[in-house]
């Protein structure tokens, strides 16, 4: 690839279609995942259980109290958290596939980036074992949000399919 091409790159246009495509994939992670904790919550009776959970360890760290409290600003900490987060994975994984271009073998840190951040969300689990939250909600709800960004990035970068034969 020339120096021009790697410069037409980084005309304004195209770095707002990488950040937009960074912030829909993290969202479209952020909401997989806000429904499969949704779904959970319902089915065991107790709406927002999950977010104020993990908001409350956000919050209080290890030594909260069990059950969390009703509060409207642990799900509010959590939501902000969790949504910050998904676009950081969404937008580092824009940044990778567009760069792959030029770096081809950089696509495989755009599709693996969410198992990897799933993979640190189990292992925080382990160390502090929020209350009220099962492995399962996560194991679940990371993997299908790491599929949806993924899915949302190679969809968005259709060039670089070519890069899984």
């Amino acid at each position: 690839m020339s120096l021009i091409t790697r410069w037409n790159d980084l005309r304004p246009d195209r770095l707002t279609t990488h950040w937009l495509n960074g912030i829909v994939a993290g969202a479209a992670g952020a909401f997989t995942v806000l429904a499969v904790f949704a779904l959970d919550d319902w089915r065991r009776g107790a709406l927002l259980s999950t977010p104020r959970a993990l908001g409350n360890l956000l919050l209080e760290g290890p030594r909260a109290p069990v059950p969390p409290p009703a509060e409207l600003s642990s799900v509010l900490v959590y939501t902000a958290v969790h949504f910050g987060l998904w676009v950081l994975i969404g937008l580092t994984g824009a940044s990778c596939l567009a760069q792959s271009r030029f770096r081809p073998r950089m696509w495989y840190v755009a599709v693996l980036l969410p198992a990897v951040f799933c993979i640190a969300l189990l292992m925080l689990e382990a160390l502090w074992e929020p209350p009220g939250v099962e492995r399962w909600t996560l194991v679940v709800g990371g993997l299908l949000g790491g599929v949806a960004a993924s899915t949302v990035l190679l969809w968005r970068y259709p060039d670089q399919l070519h890069h899984l034969e």
